[in-house]
């Protein structure tokens, strides 16, 4: 068996992936025959249909995250800092509440002596 009977015609190989793009497997079927289903190059266009078509959605894929990262960042730095804001006001209101405890032992310590 040689090289050529192994490798299928590149060229309709190509050809059946345009055919598959604009009508699926119906326009490979219309043109070239239902016994074209069968073939090597009819298989190879499949597959290589199916890979740019994981390549498209992939590609998609990133394009959305790179969209919603900087608007989730910014979300999310929002939140922190809202956070922390409550968190330092916990802590003066209770630095307040101390300092007023302690002034209050001194007004009794002083009253009681």
């Amino acid at each position: 068996m040689s090289n050529d009977q192994k490798k299928p015609d590149q060229e309709l190989v190509k050809s059946m992936r345009q055919e598959l793009a604009k009508g699926g497997d119906k326009a490979v079927e219309r043109r070239y025959g239902p016994e074209v289903k069968g073939s090597a190059e009819y298989a190879e266009a499949q597959r290589q249909r199916r890979q740019a078509q994981a390549r498209a959605r992939s590609q998609h894929q990133r394009a959305a995250e790179q969209q919603r990262g900087p608007a989730q960042g910014q979300q999310q730095a929002k939140v922190q800092a809202e956070k922390d804001a409550r968190g330092k006001q916990q802590r003066q209101s209770e630095r307040e509440r101390v300092i007023e405890a302690r002034k209050q032992q001194e007004r009794d310590s002083s009253l009681s002596r």
